[in-house]
Formats: structure tokens, sequence, C-alpha cells
């Protein structure tokens, strides 16, 4: 299958299956290359390049003393291939590794290899994730060129939520480029946003005090919306749990239960594909998710209304998001991934110009990007910022305290 994918005419792969083929050598080059969903391509090759550190390789108390960071600095520190010492000590250590396994006749593991080349690439800067015992790269620019890039004569980049500055991030500039906007079909009466501004600005210290106001606003819209399919978009798994304890106690107030009402919740020891099952098959079923912002298709009744619970910032926990943040561009580049996240969640219930959907805002962190969403405010407008911005002047305000 391999062999008859890299001599088809047109082939078709997501982008780790590409990446992954390409480090073999499977690739010739082609005249085009698409990459569609481009808006995710910098966090998805990074996720694909990280650096596991093997105990085999090299002890662990070698590495935890090399990339030792104290908690009290604020952002993580950056590794730069053949500038860090701390970079050189283990890539020669790595190397040395690669010796023992040849003087053994032993095969060397791919991603030894594979970890050495990463790593001895320059200007990618890396930083150490103290979790999971692992180097990420911060930026990916080199290490696409070199693995994806480079395999065709042009690239065409699709997304409707990409931004000059996500561009940038991948060296896509106005000199070697084309940008082509093209303005949505859809039309915007089919879309009502309902704005709760209760809620306010929602946090991490806030969330828990605020679970009952949240799941009284979801079970609102649920009963507004009877005999139809909705999504309720958590952004965290301990979000849905905490929700699905609050619906469950307000539900029980009213001679209900939660899955009489249809709710569905994705906590971790559940697969998505399961519950996405049992969702398709309910005509009144309400899927609690924080896995469906990007990539679901809820095209005619699958999708006719849907709940924004909580912004949905990158995890500020993940190194590379908090080392991103620690300059003026990468801090852009939080809140640019923020509306692109943002943009593609509202559109998951229109997909053609037959659908209708109602999308519940309850963040006030959400009404602000919405808000200043502009050509003045933000490189990140497009067409599709002007779609949302106007759904946005549109919208019904509402208060659930009162």
């Amino acid at each position: 299958a391999k062999t008859d994918c890299s001599i088809a005419p047109a082939s078709l792969l997501n982008i780790e299956a590409f990446l992954a083929n390409a480090l073999q050598g499977t690739w010739e080059k082609r005249d085009v290359m698409i990459v569609d969903e481009a808006h995710v391509l910098s966090d998805r090759a990074a996720g694909f390049f990280e650096v596991k550190l093997n105990d085999l390789w090299v002890p662990r108390k070698t590495y935890t003393k090399l990339f030792f960071q104290d908690k009290k600095e604020k952002f993580p520190k950056r590794y730069y291939a053949h500038e860090s010492k701390e970079l050189d000590t283990l890539v020669k250590k790595l190397k040395l590794k690669v010796e023992s396994y040849k003087e053994r006749d032993l095969p060397i593991p791919v991603d030894l290899t594979n970890s050495i080349n990463y790593l001895s690439i320059k200007g990618i800067s890396w930083v150490y994730d103290q979790h999971n015992r692992s180097l990420i790269p911060i930026n990916v620019k080199n290490l696409l060129e070199r693995y994806l890039l480079s395999y065709a004569d042009k690239v065409i980049f699709m997304s409707a939520t990409v931004s000059p500055n996500l561009c940038k991030e991948l060296g896509i500039n106005s000199k070697n480029s084309t940008f082509l906007d093209i303005e949505s079909t859809f039309l915007k009466s089919n879309h009502t946003i309902k704005y709760d501004s209760g809620v306010g600005n929602l946090n991490v210290s806030n969330i828990a005090s605020n679970i009952d106001y949240i799941s009284s606003s979801i079970l609102k819209a649920r009963i507004e919306n009877q005999d139809t399919r909705g999504i309720v978009h958590s952004t965290s798994y301990n979000i849905t749990e905490a929700l699905s304890e609050g619906i469950a106690r307000l539900c029980g107030k009213l001679d209900t239960t939660a899955e009489a009402q249809g709710f569905i919740f994705h906590t971790r020891d559940l697969k998505l594909e399961d519950l996405l099952e049992k969702y398709r098959n309910s005509p009144n079923s309400v899927l609690v998710t924080p896995s469906l912002c990007e990539g679901f298709d809820g095209k005619g009744e699958l999708l006719r209304w849907q709940v924004l619970v909580k912004c949905p910032y990158p995890y500020l926990g993940d190194p590379r998001i908090k080392a991103y943040t620690e300059t003026k561009f990468g801090s852009t580049l939080f809140r640019e991934r923020a509306i692109s996240t943002l943009l593609q969640t509202l559109g998951r219930g229109i997909r053609s110009n037959t659908d209708t959907c109602v999308s519940y805002i309850l963040d006030k962190n959400i009404a602000t990007l919405l808000s200043g969403c502009s050509r003045k405010s933000s490189p990140h407008y497009t067409s599709t910022s002007q779609y949302f911005k106007d759904l946005w002047k549109s919208r019904i305000v509402c208060d659930n305290r009162s």
C-alpha cells in the first residue's frame, strides 16, 4: 500500500502519515501539495517531532539534570541546536549510544536516529516537558521545510481560519505566497447567537463557583431545543465532569434525569467514537465534550444547537504554549489560536445554506474576542472573521441570573 501511494498520481494522507513516510524516503517530489486545516499544521507538527527521552538511551538522571529548571522561573527555558550546551551534550550522548549499537552489531532504533536528526537542525528552539520527559520544538518552520514542504513545487494551504501570523509562523509571507480569501455563501440568518451576559469572564479559578449557573443555562438551552441534537463544548474533561454533576443535581430538582434529557458526557474513560454513534442514533441527544471544536460535520439534523461554555484559549500547562507567550509575537499567536478555534467551533452546525443552528455563548472572554475582531485590532481578520462579527452584531443578549 505504501508503494502504491508513493507512485500514485494523487495520494491522500493525514499530516502525521506523510511526515512518517517522508522520514523513510518514501516520497518523490510532486507538482502540487494541498495541506488542509492549515491552521493546526504547526501544532500537529510539534507533536509529531516531539523527542521522547528514552531511559535506555540516556540515564534519566542525566537528562533531568541537563534540563533542570527552577519552578520559580515564569517561562520555560529555550534550547537551541548548536547553541545550547545542554542540547549539544544530549546529542553527543545519543550519538554515543548509536555507536554502542553498532559495536554490538545491534539494529539502531529508528526513533533514536530521528531524534538526533531533529535536534541537530539549526534554527529550531526546543522546550523541555518535565511531565512527559520530552523535548518539544517551539518553532517548526525548518522541520516542515525539510520533511513536508520540500516535497512539492507548489503548496496550497487551506483553512477557513488561517491568519497572517499563523502563516508567518510557518514561514509564509507576501513574498513567497499569494493569499486568497473566499467569502462564505452561507446565510447568516440561519445562524442565531444567544449570549448569556450573566456568567462573566470564566477562568480556572472561578469555573467551580459558576458551575451551577452554567449547568442551569445549558439545561434551559436543552429545554428550548427539545427533540433536536445539541453539543456542549466544554473545552476540558474537568469541566465535563463538573457539568455532569451539576446538570444531574438540577435534573433531580425537576424530577427528571440527565439521561432522560438526552445528555451524554464524554469523560476520560469513554471513547468519543462510541459516544458519537449513540449521539447520531438519538434525535434528542446532547453530547457534552471537549473534543468536537473542529473536525465534526454537524450537517442537517446532526447539530441544531450548541453551547460554548468557555473560551478555547490554548492550554498554558503545555510548556510549548507557555514558552510562546514569553514574546510579543507568541502572545499574538496565543490569541489568534483562540480566535481560530472559536470560529471553527461556531461553524460546526452550519455546513450548507440549508442548515440552521443556535449557538449559546456563556463566557464573556468569547464575547471580548468576537467584539474585538476587526481589521484595526486583529491581524487575524478575514472574511470568516467578518462573517462571525456580523453574526455577533445581531446576537440576542440574555441574563439567566435575573
